[in-house]
């Protein structure tokens, strides 16, 4: 005769107990129905940083394309241009007047023009460069055209003579003595008053046909003098041009 043998439910760990007990309790977190803002989820803007100004100061100086000549000069709050254009085929054409600078600071240029000879020349500035963009023919020969990049050949010239911005007088033969320093300078005009202009000499040891240095310094004698030599020793080279 078989015997039937009851099992006793088993008991569990009371740890183990309270562990379910938590586990069956947690509810799955709540998922917001709300959606987010798009702007919650969009970078934060950047600033606009304002264009520069351009240094119209700079302007002043000879400038040069493939195949045209440009010269800017400042006199009296105007800008004058005066522009030669030559091909390969040796037809010129010239141009000369003042530009009339834009209204707005930030965009850096200005036009030019002349109902009379159908002409438009737009110019656009930037750091050692001048752009320029013609409209109508202004009076030059056929297939010339002042359209182009004109850059300063200031950088150029510098690189052909003795002496360098910032560098003193006294470093340079204008030292010599007063008779070589009066030869070689005088007192800067118009936009170069209170200023030195010596003509420079090139590396090769001849005197240039058409560089100069331009010196600043202090020198409290009146406006068109040009100072002792002792007192010029002292100024430096502004640029080159």
């Amino acid at each position: 005769m078989s015997t039937l043998r009851l099992m006793r439910n088993p008991v569990l760990p009371v740890a183990l107990i309270s562990s379910l007990l938590v586990a069956c309790d947690k509810q799955p977190d709540a998922v917001s129905d709300t959606p987010q803002s798009a702007s919650e989820n969009q970078p934060a803007e950047q600033p606009v940083l304002a264009a520069p100004e351009f240094d119209y100061g700079t302007l002043d100086g000879k400038y040069a394309s493939g195949t045209g000549d440009l010269d800017i000069q400042l006199t009296e709050g105007m800008v004058i241009f005066n522009l030669l254009v030559v091909t390969e085929q040796g037809r010129t054409g010239e141009a000369s007047g003042e530009i009339i600078l834009n209204d707005d600071p930030t965009n850096a240029g200005g036009i030019y023009k002349n109902d009379e000879w159908d002409c438009v020349l737009e110019f656009g500035f930037a750091a050692g460069e001048v752009s320029v963009m013609q409209q109508g023919g202004c009076g030059m020969g056929m297939g010339v055209t002042a359209t182009g990049t004109y850059v300063s050949r200031s950088g150029a010239n510098a690189a052909l003579v003795e002496g360098e911005v910032g560098q003193p007088m006294s470093e340079l033969f204008y030292s010599t003595d007063e008779a070589t320093y009066r030869q070689y300078c005088q007192a800067g005009m118009e936009e170069n008053s209170g200023r030195i202009v010596c003509v420079a000499r090139e590396k090769t040891g001849h005197d240039s046909a058409d560089i100069v240095h331009i010196f600043e310094g202090e020198y409290a004698g009146p406006d068109g003098d040009l100072p002792p030599l002792e007192i010029a020793k002292g100024f430096t080279i502004l640029e080159t041009r």
